[in-house]
């Protein structure tokens, strides 16, 4: 009999990388046979509802901490296993009412940093407390629900490391080595490669616009590459915190905000930048890739655990000037454009093609219910 799975999607207010990710492997898994749900917050199944053919999605009601635990139960009636796409509160509130019916779970930590601050709340990032404007109060209990969220997720099955950085992180707060995997997030391959246009004219970035991914960093690079490249062009694809300061900067770069589906985005491109300093496994890295995008990525870990320098340009952080450069390098190199592009493809089919990873799940799920 197929293991019935429950994708656990935490509290959030857009469609982003984790409610990407969940659909995906449950539409992935729906279609090898096994019986899939989200479990999520009321408000957030409204947005996923009908994304996905063969998936329920239960929502369940979150006020103050407190989830309904009648809600919870009833969406976990029948699951073999539960998969948490990122620690929260209400992921941990689903967990703990999962355990309660002897249900395993995997733990996915997709960012890295979220295991230290969940061990450890009072190490709580300083520019997510100062962005949010945590009154002292607000803060002391955003680090208790973190507190206890933690001690649910530490006594799970398996945890899922985005990144060696993660993998190091799981095994600091004390998650011993046989219980971490470590996998990229999946991403469709498709069927036709992007053009490999004479000329790289047009760069583009997707993702979230806030401090760590340093999407200023590209307005710099922009400029630098215009000096020599009067025409050079640069797309910036996503929302998030950033966007007005990065609006208001004297820049030529184009903002799009949020896109449903940036694939018709990144055909046009001839570049793919990602000046990120810190993160899990892209999604957005993925999809540019998998669509033979030849990239210029900053030369961290989540990137360099599954890409080298045969698959991607890569440089240091904080350093628009060699993304400039490494720009300017690859302008009238189509055939080196297009090696970078075609390694990294097929990287990304090997490794993180959404088959490949549905697999990689299905073992995980058979060796904690065995």
């Amino acid at each position: 009999m197929p293991i019935q799975v429950a994708h656990i999607v935490p509290l959030a207010a857009r469609i982003g990388g984790y409610e990407r990710q969940a659909l995906l492997l449950a539409a992935a898994q729906a279609r090898s046979g096994q019986i899939v749900s989200i479990i999520t917050h009321a408000p957030h199944a409204r947005q996923l509802e009908g994304r996905t053919a063969g998936v329920n999605v239960h929502g369940v009601k979150w006020n103050l901490g407190r989830a309904s635990s009648r809600a919870i139960d009833r969406a976990l009636v029948g699951v073999n296993v539960a998969h948490v796409h990122a620690i929260d509160p209400f992921s941990a509130a689903v967990v703990l009412r999962a355990r309660r019916r002897g249900i395993p779970a995997i733990i996915k930590i997709a960012t890295h940093g979220d295991a230290l601050r969940y061990a450890d709340p009072s190490a709580y990032p300083p520019e997510v407390s100062e962005r949010r404007l945590f009154e002292p109060w607000r803060l002391r209990r955003q680090q208790r629900l973190m507190r206890e969220a933690w001690n649910v997720f530490r006594s799970s099955e398996k945890f899922v490391a985005l990144s060696s950085a993660i993998e190091d992180e799981l095994k600091r707060v004390g998650i011993p080595a046989d219980r971490i995997v470590r996998l990229p997030n999946a991403v469709v391959v498709p069927n036709i490669p992007v053009e490999i246009r004479p000329e790289a004219r047009r760069a583009i970035y997707v993702g979230r616009l806030e401090e760590r991914k340093r999407v200023g960093d590209l307005l710099a690079t922009l400029e630098m590459v215009r000096e020599s490249q009067p025409d050079a062009d640069l797309d910036i694809i996503g929302d998030g915190a950033n966007r007005q300061s990065l609006q208001s900067r004297p820049s030529r770069a184009i903002f799009h905000g949020t896109i449903e589906d940036p694939h018709s985005m990144l055909r046009s491109a001839d570049v793919f930048l990602f000046p990120s300093e810190r993160e899990g496994c892209p999604n957005a890295l993925l999809e540019a890739a998998a669509a033979g995008l030849p990239c210029i990525a900053t030369r961290i870990p989540g990137i360099t655990d599954w890409f080298d320098e045969s698959m991607m340009v890569l440089v240091e952080p904080g350093r628009p000037d060699l993304i400039a450069r490494e720009w300017l390098d690859l302008w009238n190199r189509a055939a080196r454009r297009t090696s970078l592009g075609d390694a990294a493809r097929e990287q990304v089919r090997r490794t993180a093609e959404v088959t490949v990873i549905t697999q990689r799940y299905s073992a995980i799920q058979a060796s904690i219910t065995a």
